[in-house]
């Protein structure tokens, strides 16, 4: 299961489901399913905005699919750059969510071999103990699911049949803050048509303002000029610094993203460090 914080460019193909719904204690945007087609082309499946005013109606603004909203949320306005799609539904966390009728093109052991599903939201509390639920698909035997719970954002599935790959799941997992936009997608990457292990993504992107590149471009360009300062050959540090980056990168995976490093990485980061270590400790007779 992998966690990344920014939205994947490449979107993929869909699969099976029995009821397709959301509800949350949030402010909840839109809900997108995208497919690739045959010829590689990208095209949105499903998409529920949820920009009406009011009803009990969630439409579905590709191709009539739409949903029912159960409960009594309310319309509600979020800020958006532009007037067209600037309305949002808030649940209660209760009783409160919407429903969608099953459809091939949703289902979890479809003919589709991946899928992606995208969600903007909003939580006024993060830190709520039990699950908030953004999204979730399937049901005992296989499923797919976004929840929020105790200050972390966790998208995830499961597949318990036996005569698939008979896995209880598991879920990625990243912190997000109260009262933020966010945009989550959970991607399902080539499964053969079966949910299972290390076939899940989950992309996250926070809204923040595109001015936050001009101090990283700044620090980025500090770091090349400091590199150039040091007496050994900028080249031959900068590529011991890519040791360490990978080294403290697999830290950073453990102990703030909360996954655990696999074998593998392990292994990985270990060949780095070799890597580095004959690399600046080699013999030579100069440079």
């Amino acid at each position: 299961m992998k966690t990344y914080k920014k939205m994947p460019k490449i979107v993929s193909k869909n699969r099976k489901n029995q009821i397709l719904y959301s509800h949350l204690g949030i402010i909840f945007i839109f809900l997108l399913a995208l497919s690739v087609r045959v010829d590689g082309a990208i095209d949105p499946v499903f998409v529920w905005k949820f920009n009406q005013s009011s009803g009990v109606v969630a439409i579905e603004s590709e191709t009539g699919h739409d949903g029912i909203i159960l409960g009594s949320p309310q319309w509600v306005d979020r800020p958006v750059d532009n007037d067209v799609d600037n309305k949002a539904l808030r649940f209660d966390g209760i009783n409160d969510y919407v429903s969608v009728p099953n459809h091939n093109l949703i289902n979890i052991a479809g003919p589709w071999s991946s899928k992606t599903i995208v969600v903007i939201f909003k939580a006024d509390d993060t830190s709520i103990a039990n699950k908030q639920i953004l999204y979730e698909q399937g049901g005992n035997i296989r499923g797919l699911n976004i929840y929020i719970e105790n200050g972390r954002l966790y998208a995830g599935g499961w597949n318990q049949n036996t005569s698939e790959s008979n896995w209880s799941g598991e879920w990625a997992s990243t912190p997000i803050e109260s009262d933020v936009w966010y945009e989550v997608a959970l991607v399902l990457r080539k499964t053969t048509d079966i949910v299972s292990s290390n076939k899940l993504e989950l992309w996250l992107k926070e809204d923040k303002s595109i001015w936050l590149l001009v101090p990283a471009a700044i620090s980025l360009a500090l770091f090349a000029w400091l590199l150039s300062l040091h007496p050994t050959a900028a080249g031959r540090v900068y590529a011991a610094y890519g040791g360490v980056y990978i080294f403290m990168a697999i830290m950073w995976l453990w102990l703030i993203d909360g996954v655990k490093p696999t074998l593998w990485d392990l292994v990985g980061t270990f060949v780095a460090l070799i890597g580095m270590a004959i690399i600046m400790f080699a013999p030579r007779s100069h440079g």
